[in-house]
Parts: C-alpha cells; sequence; structure tokens
C-alpha cells in the first residue's frame, strides 16, 4: 500500500484547510465526491482535536479495509491509531465493556442488527450518553440512520466524512447533526 495519500495541514487546498480547525465542541458533516479527501480531513481533524487536548476520541469506519488504510496514515500523527475502529469493533467493545456477552451471528446483516440493536438496548438500559468527546465517522453514507443516532447519543459532538452523490443517507445524516 502507497505510503503517500496523507497530506499535512498546510497541503490541503484552500476548501479543506479551514475543516480542521473547525470550532471544536459542534458537530459537522462534510460532503464531496470519492477522491476529494475526506478520508483525510478525518485523520487531520482527529490529530487536530487529540492536540487540542479532546483525547477522549474515536474514528469509526465500515469495514477493517478502510480501518486499516486509516492506520497506515494514522502513524504519521499524534492521534493514536488504536483508536481507530470499525463500528463492528466499536460496538464490540462498548457491549462488553459493560459486561454484555457477544454472541455474533455469522451472517452479515444478521450481525449488523444484532450488534445495532444489543447497542441500543444497552444505551437506553444504563442511560448513557456522551460517553465519547468526539466521534468521527468516515463514509458516512455507509452507515444506517439508527447508527448515526446511536453514534450522535454517545458522543458529545459528531465529525462526519460522506460522498456527496448518496443524497438520501446524506440527507438523513445531516438531519441528526
Amino acid at each position: 500500500m502507497s505510503k503517500t495519500w496523507w497530506l499535512k495541514p498546510g497541503d490541503l487546498n484552500e476548501e479543506q484547510g479551514p475543516i480542521i480547525n473547525l470550532p471544536i465542541g459542534k458537530s459537522y458533516l462534510v460532503t464531496g465526491p470519492p477522491g476529494s479527501g475526506k478520508t483525510n480531513l478525518v485523520l487531520l481533524r482527529s490529530n487536530y482535536l487529540y492536540l487540542s487536548g479532546v483525547q477522549n476520541i474515536e474514528i469509526v469506519v465500515f469495514t477493517r479495509t478502510l480501518q486499516e488504510f486509516i492506520a497506515s496514515g494514522g502513524n504519521q500523527y499524534d492521534f493514536p491509531v488504536q483508536k481507530i475502529k470499525t463500528s463492528k469493533k466499536f460496538y464490540i467493545d462498548l457491549l462488553r465493556r459493560y459486561g454484555i456477552r457477544v454472541k455474533l451471528p455469522s451472517d452479515f446483516n444478521e450481525m449488523r442488527t444484532y450488534l445495532i440493536d444489543e447497542t441500543t438496548k444497552l444505551v437506553e438500559k444504563r442511560h448513557l450518553a456522551d460517553l465519547f468527546k468526539a466521534v468521527l465517522l468516515d463514509e458516512g453514507h455507509s452507515f444506517l440512520p439508527v447508527e448515526i443516532d446511536l453514534f450522535s447519543r454517545l458522543s458529545e459532538t459528531m465529525f462526519i466524512a460522506s460522498d456527496d452523490d448518496r443524497k438520501s443517507t446524506t440527507e438523513k445524516i445531516a438531519l441528526r447533526i
């Protein structure tokens, strides 16, 4: 895998640069076409937050391939790469943190539904909210609206990067931020 995809903040174009330094404590939805640098912005924003003292944060992605890809660039920054997780790992870690045994179905869709349902039950039963200062989602269009709701309940702020060609999902995401 090439190690040339990440950028330094000074390498960003005039549209991308200000996104990194947006005010802390607010939620943001960043959209753009595939290949426009959204993943880089997620990583740079994470690093900016981390260096600003906002360290209870997670980057959540949909696939392990994307998690590994981001982690390969994450080694260039101060943001700890172990905070880059798939949604599956995020849910399992949270459930186990509260003593819930996880029995994953083998079918992907059943597993996804199971993890969302179990996490929702936990959040509602324990009245969990704002466990994280920020959750950053890459490929936000890959997440279901119910997942966006869960992440937003568990986090004080959200930073979501999503393709702008996925209007229906992106509009649903925007309504929740």
